[in-house]
């Protein structure tokens, strides 16, 4: 509120026609009264960038001073800043750029862990895209990126993730959804009880006639 006094009281000492100003010229003004965040802002539309990191530095205004460093060229700058800033979707946003698609993953695995798994699957990290998809709750893909796993521990461990998880439905009486985790698995005597659950006549005769094939 201060320094919009501060502002008020220059325009009218100065005798400044504010409107007639042009848009830098704006800027100027808004930075000499410390309204850094609005100077850098009409800095940034009128693409000096630099004028506009120097503002949004001032004024500590993180995706400011991300999308400033970016225009200019200073990708790297950019990543650590919104890294500090805990801007990690930006982040992740800027490596995908540079086709850092790895780098990118991590960073969305932060808040958006499916939008992170498609990322470690285009960079073939089938065991950190499967633990995404779990931490996104989407299964049968999590499923499908623990069996393209090449590590024989990444892809025990990976199933064995997708059993807890099948066992965790199953306490919550999703039946169905555990039955189906269950068969995937080739547990079909976990499966069996699922279907007794369920009390389905169908489903138990396939486990059984599935346990007889294996026994």
């Amino acid at each position: 509120m201060i320094k919009y006094s501060i502002l008020l009281t220059k325009v009218i000492k100065k005798k400044i026609d504010y409107f007639s100003l042009d848009a830098l010229q704006k800027a100027k003004l808004f930075y000499d009264c410390e309204l850094y965040i609005w100077a850098g802002k009409i800095y940034f539309e009128n693409k000096e960038y630099e004028l506009a990191l120097d503002s949004f530095l001032k004024c500590k205004d993180g995706e400011g001073i991300v999308y400033s460093y970016a225009k200019l060229g200073q990708v790297s700058e950019a990543i650590e800043m919104a890294v500090e800033y805990n801007l990690y979707g930006l982040a992740g946003s800027l490596c995908e750029k540079s086709g850092d698609y790895s780098r990118a993953a991590f960073f969305f695995s932060h808040n958006t862990p499916v939008k992170a798994a498609t990322f470690y699957v285009k960079a073939e990290m089938h065991y950190e895209a499967g633990m995404c998809y779990l931490d996104g709750q989407k299964l049968d893909l999590a499923f499908i990126e623990f069996n393209q796993c090449t590590d024989s521990a990444q892809l025990r461990q990976g199933l064995l993730y997708i059993e807890e998880m099948a066992v965790v439905l199953y306490l919550d009486k999703k039946y169905m959804e555990a039955y189906k985790l269950f068969c995937k698995l080739e547990l079909f005597d976990s499966a069996l009880i699922c279907a007794y659950e369920m009390n389905n006549k169908k489903l138990i005769r396939e486990c059984e006639r599935m346990l007889k094939q294996i026994s």
